[in-house]
C-alpha cells in the first residue's frame, strides 16, 4: 500500500470519534473509496424490504417500472407521504439506489440551436429529461428531500454522487449537459445539512471548496458561480473559495462544443455579479478575472467547430467581458481579434434527426393538418373573415364541418394511409414512436364521433403500453405517456374517459400514473 492509500493517525482518530464531517474526510479519490463502504455500513437506514414493497401498490409499481421512472415515482411518494419518517427515508434511499441504473447518467440539454426543435431526436430527449429523469438529477432530488429528514444520510449520499464523469463532446454532438439539479442540491446541503457546530468549524466551506476544485466542464460554470454567490459566505471563506475556483479555471480544458455551449450569457452575468460582490467585500477580483480570461483565450485559440467559430453570441459575450470586467482591472489586456483566431476549424456541426422529413411522414402530417384546419381554400377564407382562436392561431374546422360525409371519407383514407405507413416505415425507432403518438393524439383531438374517439384513445394507450421504446428509452416513453394522459384539447369528460381507459392498461406504471391526482 502506498503512502497515499494509508490512513494517518489523525484521520483514523477523526473518523473513529466522528468529530469531522464526511466531506472533509474525502480528501482524495483513494481515501473516498476506502471510507465510503465503512460509512455505508455504519448508516442504519436501509432500502425498502420486499414486504414493504408489496403492501403499497404505488411502491410495487415503482419497482416494476424502468429504474428512472420507478425512482421518480418513489420520490413523489416520499414527498407526499404523511407516514413515519423512517419509512420516507427508506423510500428515498431505495429511489437513490434505483436511479443508479437510469439510461442517462446526466441530463441532456441543447448544445446547438438546431437541437432545440421539439420535432427532432434531440428535442425529444431534452423534453423527456426536463423533469430530472437522469441518474445525477434523480439522486440529487433524493438528497434534496433527505436533507430535511436526515442530514447525515443526505451528506453521505451526496458524497457518493458528487464524483461525476463528464464525457467529451464532438462537433457532431448537438446535446450538452445540465447540472442544475445537482448544484441546487449542493447549495441545499451547504445551507441546511450541517449542525451549528459544524458550520462554526467551516464544514460547509470545505464542501464548497471541494466542489469548485472538482469543476471539469464548462457546463458546470453556472453551478460554480451559484455556490460563490451564496450570500452567507464570510469574507475569509469567500476569498478562499474564489482562489480555489480561479485555480480550477486556470487548468480547465474542454472540447469546443462544451466550451461554446457552457460559456453563455448566464455565466457572464453571474461573473459580473460576483465581481461586484467581491469589490464590496474588499476582495481583489483580479485573479478570478485573469483566470477566466485565460480560460476563454485558451479555448478560442484551439480547434473549433465549423458552426461555433462564427458564433455571434460568443462574439458578443467576449465584447461584454472586455467592457464589464477586463476594463475594470489593471494589468490585463482585452481579448483581441488575434486572441480569437482558432488554430484549426473542424468541418463538422451538430447532427440532429428531424421528424416528419421522409416523404411519407411529411404527407401524413399534411393530411392531419387538412383534417384539422381544412383545405387551403378554407384556411384562406377564415383569414379573410379574421377568424382566429384565442391563441391567435388558425381555427379548427367546426364540429359540423368535421361531421360531414366528405370529412369522414377523408378520415378513412387518412387512417388507411397511416396504417400502411406503420407497417413499412424504416425511420429510427424514436422517430416512429414520436410520429405515431403525435398522429393518434391529433386524431383524438379532432374526431367528433364519441365511439371512434374512444377507439383511438384505446389504440394510443395500448400502443404506448406495449411500445418497444419503453425499455430502450424510458424518459422518452414517459413523455409521450404524459402527453397522452393530459391532452389540453379534450373536454373534462373526454379526459376522464381517457383516464379510465389508462387505469385498465396492461402496464402497471401507466395504471399508476393515471390513478394519481392531477394538479392543474
Amino acid at each position: 500500500m502506498t503512502s497515499e492509500e494509508t490512513f494517518t493517525n489523525v484521520e483514523v482518530q477523526h473518523f473513529m470519534t466522528a468529530r469531522v464531517s464526511v466531506s472533509s474526510l474525502f480528501t482524495g479519490p483513494v481515501l473516498a473509496t476506502l471510507l465510503i463502504p465503512l460509512l455505508l455500513c455504519a448508516d442504519q437506514s436501509v432500502p425498502l424490504s420486499e414486504e414493504a414493497r408489496r403492501t403499497d401498490p404505488e411502491v410495487e409499481a415503482a419497482f416494476s417500472a424502468p429504474p428512472e421512472l420507478g425512482a421518480d415515482l418513489l420520490i413523489t411518494i416520499a414527498r407526499g407521504a404523511g407516514g413515519p419518517r423512517k419509512e420516507r427515508i427508506e423510500i428515498l434511499i431505495s429511489a437513490f439506489d434505483m436511479a443508479g441504473s437510469a439510461k442517462y447518467a446526466l441530463r441532456r440539454v441543447g448544445a446547438t440551436n438546431a437541437a432545440s426543435g421539439t420535432d427532432s431526436d434531440s428535442g425529444a430527449v431534452i423534453s423527456a429529461l426536463r423533469p430530472g429523469l437522469d441518474k445525477l438529477s434523480l439522486q440529487s432530488r433524493v438528497i434534496e428531500e433527505l436533507v430535511l429528514l436526515e442530514p447525515i444520510t443526505a451528506r453521505r449520499l451526496f458524497e457518493t454522487s458528487r464524483h461525476i464523469t463528464i464525457p467529451n463532446l464532438s462537433c457532431n454532438d448537438a446535446l450538452g449537459y445540465s447540472f442544475e439539479d445537482f448544484y441546487k442540491t449542493a447549495l441545499t446541503v451547504i445551507q441546511r445539512g450541517y449542525s451549528g457546530k459544524e458550520v462554526a468549524e467551516g464544514e460547509p466551506a470545505l464542501l464548497a471548496g471541494g466542489l469548485l476544485r472538482q469543476v471539469a466542464s464548462p457546463f458546470q460554470l453556472q453551478g460554480a458561480f451559484q455556490i460563490l454567490l451564496r450570500e452567507e459566505w464570510k469574507a475569509g471563506d469567500l476569498r478562499s473559495l474564489v482562489s480555489a475556483f480561479a485555480s480550477t479555471l486556470a487548468h480547465l480544458s474542454a472540447d469546443d462544443r462544451s466550451f461554446t455551449a457552457g460559456t453563455n450569457f448566464s455565466a457572464l452575468q453571474n461573473l459580473i455579479q460576483l465581481d461586484a460582490r467581491l469589490r464590496v467585500k474588499d476582495i481583489d477580483p483580479f485573479p478570478l478575472i485573469q483566470a477566466f480570461r485565460g480560460y476563454l483565450v485558451r479555448h478560442l485559440k484551439s480547434s473549433r467547430c465549423a458552426d461555433t467559430v462564427q458564433s455571434a453570441a460568443m462574439s458578443r459575450f467576449l465584447d461584454l467581458f472586455n467592457q464589464n470586467l477586463v476594463s475594470k482591472v489593471s494589468n490585463l489586456s482585452p481579448i483581441s481579434a488575434e486572441d480569437r483566431k482558432p488554430e484549426k476549424v473542424l468541418d463538422a456541426k451538430g447532427s440532429v434527426y428531424e421528424f416528419w422529413t421522409t416523404t411519407e411522414s411529411e404527407r401524413l402530417l399534411n393530411g392531419l393538418r387538412v383534417l384539422r384546419f381544412g383545405s387551403r381554400e378554407q384556411v384562406e377564407s377564415r383569414k379573410q373573415l379574421n377568424l382566429t382562436r384565442p391563441d391567435r392561431l388558425a381555427p379548427y374546422l367546426t364540429d359540423a364541418e368535421r361531421s360531414t360525409v366528405s370529412w369522414r371519407v377523408s378520415l378513412d383514407a387518412f387512417l388507411k394511409e397511416f396504417h400502411e405507413w406503420e407497417s413499412r416505415s424504416d425511420e429510427p425507432l424514436l422517430a416512429r414512436f414520436y410520429e405515431k403518438c403525435s398522429i393518434l393524439r391529433g386524431l383524438i383531438a379532432i374526431v367528433p364521433d364519441s365511439e371512434r374517439k374512444l377507439a383511438l384513445m384505446r389504440d394510443l394507450l395500448t400502443y404506448i403500453a406495449t411500445a418497444e421504446i419503453r425499455l430502450i428509452d424510458p424518459p422518452v416513453w414517459r413523455l409521450q405517456m404524459d402527453l397522452a394522459l393530459d391532452m389540453p384539447e379534450l373536454s373534462e369528460i373526454e379526459r376522464n374517459s381517457l383516464n379510465e381507459i389508462a387505469k385498465l392498461s396492461s402496464d402497471v406504471y401507466v395504471r399508476t400514473r393515471a390513478s394519481r391526482p392531477k394538479h392543474r
